[in-house]
């Protein structure tokens, strides 16, 4: 979803659960984005995961930035 009001604001929708989320909810991570602003994130392995189900050529090019990110060359 997408809002001309909150631009920087972009909220993914699945219409059928791809994964199970207690889960994935266990593998997250809880940060601190900001002063008292908590966020959950999924972790590396199942948003490479979900990105490769989608398979979407954003999501493709995402998954190869992720990855030289993990694994830079030497």
């Amino acid at each position: 979803m997408f809002s001309h009001e909150h631009a920087a604001t972009e909220i993914d929708l699945f219409v059928e659960q791809p994964f199970d989320f207690e889960k994935v909810y266990a593998a997250a991570a809880c940060m601190e984005v900001a002063p008292g602003l908590p966020a959950t994130f999924v972790s590396y392995e199942h948003l490479v995961e979900l990105k490769r189900r989608a398979n979407r050529p954003q999501d493709v090019e995402d998954i190869a930035k992720l990855e030289a990110i993990r694994h830079p060359p030497t």
